[in-house]
């Protein structure tokens, strides 16, 4: 019995799936390819501290960055007909949205938000292009119109 191959090699084994499986934990800048840490890019407001080159900033990620003390308040969206065109392509669009919205656990591609900024109120509609690439379907524009309506409801600007 070999103590290397019988109780290091699984360890280390254990250990590198571990590594591999949180793949998410460095990201490479697109203009420098420097390696960067997620959470010092996070702090750098999505900016590499090597070149400064801006890189694409998650949707929650860029309304905490935005609104005062990171707090704001997502509105719901009112759910529409999915594909009233019933639109083919090699996969129906419906497929597509099934699809989307489990991989981003999300409804649609926009996030409606308000909160404060500096003291006064802001309501802003996010598209978000992780999902389906920022696709405008019916909900987008649902979505555009209810942040319009509660920005004007409660006297806010909208962004």
């Amino acid at each position: 019995m070999n103590w290397l191959t019988n109780f290091v090699k699984p360890k280390l084994s254990a250990i590198k799936s571990k590594i591999i499986k949180k793949d998410n934990l460095w990201i490479k800048c697109n203009n420098c390819e420097q390696m960067i840490f997620h959470r010092d890019l996070k702090e750098n407001l999505y900016v590499c501290n090597n070149c400064n080159h801006h890189l694409n900033m998650p949707v929650f990620d860029r309304l905490e960055s935005l609104y005062d003390d990171n707090v704001y308040k997502t509105i719901q969206v009112k759910e529409v007909i999915e594909d009233p065109l019933r639109f083919k392509d090699k996969i129906k669009y419906s497929e597509k949205l099934k699809k989307e919205r489990h991989k981003t656990n999300r409804d649609d591609a926009i996030v409606v938000a308000k909160g404060n900024i500096a003291g006064k109120q802001l309501v802003t509609a996010v598209m978000d292009f992780k999902f389906m690439g920022g696709s405008m379907g019916m909900q987008v524009g649902e979505g555009i119109v209810e942040a319009t309506k509660v920005a004007s409801k409660n006297r806010a600007a909208l962004l």
